[in-house]
């Protein structure tokens, strides 16, 4: 998206000739409200009007996209016209930028430039239209300035490498290389025979933001193995007999400095190879296209935390494979009498796939990121073997396997295992987290299996598990479908008391989407029952406040549901207790071809009778409570109430234990210690039945979440009864903080927390009982 500006400015120019339009000025890197913006300014530097409309702005990086000038736009003498993108696509080093005229005829270009200061300062030309470019104080829409900026001595390089080999002999070739970020490739060619191919390879490294990119092509690339010679001096020769090998591979780096993603190809072992290649790892993110029509061994392997893959291709295929970080697209063909194949794949946590066996081999395949895969094989056993040399033939039968796993939370458990498998003829296709389909005709073994259940603990299961055993065929589609054909949520509560520990109460509040659309994100708000503390919850909230807390849920596919599970404190023990809660979310609908946003609201109150005849009796409960004061809101006024509930007068001991950052100022019961933020009091008579009182004030130094503990110890005034009990005051002075656990705060600071995971690990299903994939290393 871009805004496009028009100025029509009444300043000096330096004409040049006739209706002369050119690129006058580019921000690559510029900050704006936290937002990069960038933009391009161009210059009629002529003497009459140009009509620029339909003329486009692109990169040398990409052609293919275009910004187009709108339509009717006229360019008087000395005007500026501004281009502005709400989104980052010019490299911000070695751009080349280029202008076309409506005719896709080049008009100008800039230098190689780079700018990655997040400043004032664009490229331009000075004077205006002038063929001299400089790094000068930005003028966006107004004549440029001509004032330098300073330039960082470290920039940006750019190594380019282009060619084409065809012959006939013995080749060995190794190409490597790294980044300075921890990135690396490797390329390798050797064998004897015809060989051709047309090569390039690109590498980007910019000190400046401490990036890389790495481009590595190999078109048209043939190898066909033959037994070669050369002649010496001396009527000598030399001769030269090797099956070809190719490989390629890019590794790129996490931020912390570890292995990261990972991309490689390899045939050897080959007596014919056909290949387009091309590998990519563009600021981390790898990308591998693969054309392949070769008798070898090939190998593709590919590692990221969306996708893992593992591929063996032994004898002829015909591979055509592209990967992304978003999607993975297969097809692949025997081409010879028989071959062997060992695949797997993994996407993400809930997914994974794999064939293997010997035989004729067909597999068209599509995994699109984290939510839908699609998969047709046909399998027909063969005996088979290859020759690695002249003399060694390697026996690789195996009658076929071939299954998938998925493991989606709070949704369906699926998995298909084949196995002793003469033929297959199978289409499988799932949507995750709640539909898979598939559809086999098959002779060998089977064993099929699905599970439904609510959650991850949930006791509420549906299981089916048939095994099969000869020649079948089987259609079944399972599918978890929402209640309501329409957007809806709901919001189910379950509380109870902790029965180790009577003074925790224990709710857990989940949200359903029973609908028919996804929501993202979900924000629930629960108010906390009325004579309890809040002390903890499974995952983070994103405000606390003192009755109440908030989190964030970021999507919920159609029958999913999430559970946040609360824990609380009793301070006062009461017949019953009612927790609230409500979720919403916003959607967007089409009403008469215009896209609208609806909001979704849905609530919950519960109460929770509790039978107290299981806990021990209190006899000395206590209710302490924290409130800011309205005149000065770092002044907080603590008030502990003590109630003696047995049937004997007695005496009481208080300490209160002040957090860091929290100081005493008076109490309206006299003080007997007060050091260092423990302070004290003596209660020397609390009949039997009655209560007292300890008021007291302190002040926060600042803002933050404090918690005051209150220790109390009584003991009857004849002294054979003693009893010991404490309770704590939570208050919130200044902006809300973000907790998880407040009882684990021993000495409080200024929070937000470090941010927490909101789900928990997924069971792993580990297809055919295979091994995980090592890889992310050379």
């Amino acid at each position: 998206m871009y805004i496009l500006i028009l100025l029509a400015l009444n300043a000096c120019s330096f004409a040049s000739a006739s209706g002369s339009v050119v690129i006058n000025e580019v921000e690559l890197d510029y900050i704006e409200d936290d937002a990069e913006i960038q933009w391009v300014e161009i210059y009629n530097n002529g003497e009459e009007e140009v009509d620029v409309s339909g003329w486009a702005i692109m990169s040398s990086d990409d052609r293919s996209r275009k910004e187009f000038i709108d339509e009717g736009t006229l360019l008087s003498p000395g005007d500026f016209y501004l281009m502005y993108f709400g989104e980052k696509w010019l490299s911000n080093y070695g751009a080349v930028i280029i202008l076309e005229d409506d005719f896709d005829h080049e008009v100008d270009r800039t230098i190689s430039i780079y700018d990655s200061q997040e400043d004032g300062c664009a490229w331009g030309k000075y004077p205006d239209g002038e063929s001299e470019w400089m790094f000068m104080e930005s003028t966006p829409g107004a004549p440029n300035s001509g004032v330098q900026c300073d330039v960082t001595t470290s920039k940006a390089v750019i190594f380019n490498m282009d060619g084409s080999v065809s012959g006939r002999g013995y080749l060995n070739l190794q190409n490597r290389g790294a980044d300075p970020v921890g990135g690396s490739f490797i390329s390798h060619e050797h064998g004897s025979g015809d060989y051709s191919a047309d090569s390039s390879f690109r590498m980007d490294i910019n000190d400046v933001i401490n990036v890389s990119r790495i481009d590595l092509k190999k078109d048209a690339l043939s190898m066909r193995y033959n037994r070669t010679f050369n002649g010496l001096p001396g009527n000598r020769t030399v001769y030269y007999d090797s099956l070809w090998a190719e490989s390629s591979s890019i590794k790129s780096m996490n931020e912390g400095g570890e292995d990261g993603s990972m991309a490689s190809q390899s045939t050897t072992y080959g007596t014919s190879i056909s290949k387009d290649v091309a590998v990519q790892s563009k600021y981390g993110s790898l990308e591998m296209n693969l054309s392949s029509d070769s008798v070898g061994r090939t190998n593709v392997e590919y590692c990221s935390d969306e996708l893992k893959l593992s591929e063996e291709y032994l004898g002829g295929f015909h591979i055509k494979e592209t990967i992304t970080k978003g999607e993975y697209q297969r097809a692949v063909n025997s081409t010879d009498e028989s071959g062997y194949v060992d695949v797997y794949k993994k996407a993400g946590e809930d997914y994974s796939s794999y064939e293997r066996g010997s035989g004729l081999y067909r597999a068209e395949e599509i995994i699109e990121a984290g939510d839908y895969a699609r998969k047709n094989v046909i399998l027909d056993y063969m005996p088979a073997g290859y020759s690695y040399s002249n003399d060694s033939v390697a026996n690789r039968s195996h009658m076929w396997e071939e299954g998938f796993g998925l493991n989606a939370s709070n949704g369906l458990y699926a998995e298909e295992h084949y196995t002793n498998l003469a033929k297959m003829e199978k289409e499988v296709e799932v949507k995750w987290p709640n539909e898979v389909r598939t559809s086999s005709s098959f002779i060998g073994q089977a064993s099929l299996k699905s599970v439904f259940r609510r959650g991850n603990n949930s006791t509420d299961l549906a299981v089916l598990e048939d095994d099969y055993a000869g020649d079948y065929k089987i259609e079944r589609k399972i599918s978890i479908l929402p209640k309501y054909d329409s957007p809806h949520m709901s919001v189910y509560k379950q509380g109870y008391v902790d029965p180790d520990r009577c003074d925790v109460l224990r709710f857990a509040v989940t949200v359903v989407n029973d609908g028919n659309r996804t929501f993202a994100p979900i924000y629930v708000r629960d108010t906390f029952p009325s004579g309890t503390r809040f002390i903890g919850s499974s995952i983070e909230p994103m405000e606390l406040a003192r009755t109440y807390g908030n989190w964030s849920i970021p999507a919920l596919g159609s029958g999913d549901s999430f559970t946040i599970d609360m824990q609380f404190k009793v301070i006062t023990r009461k017949e019953n207790y009612t927790n609230r809660a409500r979720a919403n979310t916003v959607y967007v609908y089409s009403s008469r071809g215009t896209q609208r946003e609806r909001k979704l609201r849905v609530s919950n109150s519960t109460t929770l009778d509790v039978d107290w005849s299981g806990c021990p009796a209190e006899l000395l409960p206590l209710d302490f409570t924290a409130t800011l004061s309205p005149a000065d809101e770092k002044i907080v006024s603590y008030r502990l109430i003590l109630n003696n509930t047995a049937d004997y007068t007695m005496s009481a001991n208080i300490t209160a234990l002040l957090p860091e950052g929290m100081s005493f100022i008076n109490s309206t019961t006299a003080t007997l210690e007060n050091d260092s933020g423990v302070v004290k009091w003596s209660i020397r008579r609390i009949n039997a039945g009655r209560r007292r009182t300890v008021s007291f004030m302190a002040g926060a130094e600042r803002d933050g979440l404090f918690e005051v503990k209150a220790l109390v110890s009584g003991s009857s005034t004849e002294g054979n009864e003693s009893i010991s009990t404490s309770s704590s005051a939570l208050v919130v002075v200044g902006k809300p903080p973000r907790a998880s656990n407040i009882e684990s705060l021993q000495s409080i600071q200024w929070l937000p927390c470090g941010d927490s995971a909101l789900y928990q690990s997924l069971a792993k299903i580990d297809a055919g009982s295979r091994s995980e994939i090592k890889c992310c290393s050379w």
